[in-house]
């Protein structure tokens, strides 16, 4: 299995408690497995997407950085539940994360009034299997799939993403480009 993994098919509508500390959630029951992923909204634009990075004490990580100003205490009755075997895509050797930043501005003293910071997660260029082929290494599949999270073993993180739109034009079903996507902060 690879260190970076998209999965999909989530148990939908479960429910999650817990504290948060930093950028660790321990959460009250449950059991996981190492490598499993969750979704826990915990206000109307607020969510967070964490990694089990520890299951004999029910603690999940997540990128602090993209899903910042998490509560100490969250609940939900709406979360989402991916096992490390969910797995869709595992074809990936790296990946990067592009920041897209805009800050509206007044006035000639350029006084903010609005700030926005919009990710993506872009994986390496390399050359890929558009329609299926072997196990997890469809590109096609990916793409049109929906409920899709990225899971960074190595990181211990999670990235719940979303692919809006693409070209691809394949020889023998070979094509050789990196893939965008744009990561749920919401």
């Amino acid at each position: 299995m690879s260190n970076f993994n998209f999965l999909h098919n989530p148990a939908i509508n479960q429910s999650f408690s817990g504290t948060v500390s930093n950028n660790l959630i321990t959460l009250a029951s449950g059991t996981y497995d190492e490598g499993d992923v969750i979704y826990i909204p915990y206000n109307d634009v607020g969510s967070v997407y964490a990694y089990c990075s520890d299951p004999t004490t029910n603690l999940f990580t997540f990128n602090d950085e993209v899903y910042n100003n998490v509560p100490a205490n969250i609940s939900t009755s709406k979360g989402k539940y991916w096992e490390v075997n969910d797995i869709i895509y595992d074809d990936v050797q790296s990946y990067r994360i592009s920041s897209l930043i805009e800050k509206g501005l007044y006035s000639k003293a350029y006084f903010t009034y609005k700030t926005s910071v919009e990710y993506s997660l872009i994986i390496s260029v390399q050359r890929r299997e558009f329609f299926s082929g072997n196990a997890n290494k469809s590109v096609r599949t990916l793409l049109l799939a929906n409920d899709v999270v990225f899971s960074d073993s190595c990181d211990g993180v999670a990235y719940g993403i979303g692919f809006s739109e693409g070209t691809f034009e394949t020889l023998n079903n070979k094509f050789k480009s990196s893939l965008e996507f744009n990561i749920a902060t919401r």
